[in-house]
């Protein structure tokens, strides 16, 4: 009886938190079903077509072997740099241009494949994190405050955040499991390009329907927040802290700029239950990984102010911080690139003698 008692004492903030969201959703089902629609407009507008071709696209180069085909070429980089083999140089420019989830699903996909240690995919998960281009300089650019270079200047603060984080870590990483080389594990067969492509596409469905799920979870929960009585500027914190796409299109034109890379840097709990799965599985302590995201957020604020000192910008005094962002703006020319290139090599590299 007592020890049913300390448990039920130990677990009773969960009963209150569960309690409160039972009464919010009965009580106020309006504000649940604008919650779940604005998120679902999030997802169709943003979220899956600047996403899911870079979710495909990341699967594709890990199941397909390019990343040890040719990582000896960046071997010298990523082992000066991060001490990592070559063959994670992949990873590194993915997370940097794919968006939050893509580095560390391909962080977890290389380590599956036994090629990277369990000690290189733990300290991946601490830097290979990072927003897209195309929300970046398309979403919040553009489209918040009308100007491309606030989104250059952006998207150059968090990834020089996430290279410096990414630095750091390995300095200070005295684990000597990175010692071995990554062919001590036993690797997967490899299938061939074909398969590896047909692989691709319905692990980035699967993938952007778990995404898709978690902002609209937290897109409800946000607009559950709306009904506190508190201020604009702390409920716009709030958001921030949750879900980094409501957070900065909430915190423009009411923050400042740098106080918009410090929220790409953290990218939300919304994102970080997105990858918990990842991180888990690796054993990278979630401790630690938030610790890093507030570094990331930090040195992007720092980054983003000194710029701007070099590189002063003019936005508007007033807008709309609801605009809700079009889907043609989820168009990245770099991404578009990244994609033909892939498509090039699948098709080049494609043996049709092979059985499949």
């Amino acid at each position: 009886m007592k020890i049913m008692l300390k448990s039920g004492l130990k677990n009773i903030h969960i009963m209150v938190i569960v309690i409160l969201l039972s009464y919010a959703l009965l009580s106020y089902p309006g504000t649940v079903t604008n919650g779940v629609t604005r998120g679902l407009t999030l997802c169709a507008a943003v979220v899956i077509p600047s996403l899911f071709p870079f979710m495909v696209l990341s699967s594709f180069i890990v199941k397909s072997g390019l990343c040890s085909k040719f990582g000896f070429l960046f071997d010298p980089v990523t082992r000066t740099l991060f001490k990592l083999p070559g063959n994670a140089a992949g990873v590194v420019f993915m997370s940097l241009i794919g968006g939050f989830p893509v580095g560390p699903k391909m962080t977890y996909e290389l380590y599956e494949n036994g090629e990277i240690s369990k000690s290189q995919a733990r300290m991946m998960m601490f830097f290979c994190m990072n927003a897209g281009p195309a929300f970046v300089l398309s979403a919040v650019g553009y489209s918040m405050y009308n100007s491309s270079k606030v989104g250059l200047i952006l998207f150059a603060s968090i990834c020089a955040s996430s290279i410096i984080v990414g630095v750091v870590t390995s300095i200070f990483d005295n684990d000597k499991e990175k010692e071995f080389l990554s062919h001590s594990r036993e690797k997967k067969a490899q299938p061939d390009n074909l398969t590896a492509f047909t692989y691709s596409v319905s692990d980035g469905a699967n993938s952007i329907l778990s995404v898709c799920i978690w902002v609209v979870i937290f897109s409800c929960i946000g607009s559950l927040l709306e009904l506190l009585p508190i201020e604009p500027k702390v409920l716009i914190a709030l958001k921030s802290i949750l879900e980094v796409t409501s957070g900065v299109n909430s915190a423009a034109h009411h923050f400042s700029i740098p106080s918009i890379a410090f929220i790409l840097g953290w990218s939300g709990l919304c994102v970080h239950c997105q990858v918990m799965q990842y991180i888990q599985k690796v054993g990278a302590p979630l401790f630690k990984f938030w610790l890093s995201r507030l570094a990331n957020a930090t040195i992007a604020s720092v980054i983003c102010s000194a710029l701007l000192d070099l590189y002063p910008v003019d936005i508007p005094t007033m807008a709309s911080p609801d605009r809700l962002f079009d889907a043609s703006l989820s168009v990245s020319a770099p991404g578009a690139a990244v994609l033909l290139s892939m498509c090039a090599l699948l098709i080049l590299d494609l043996d049709t003698k092979r059985k499949v």
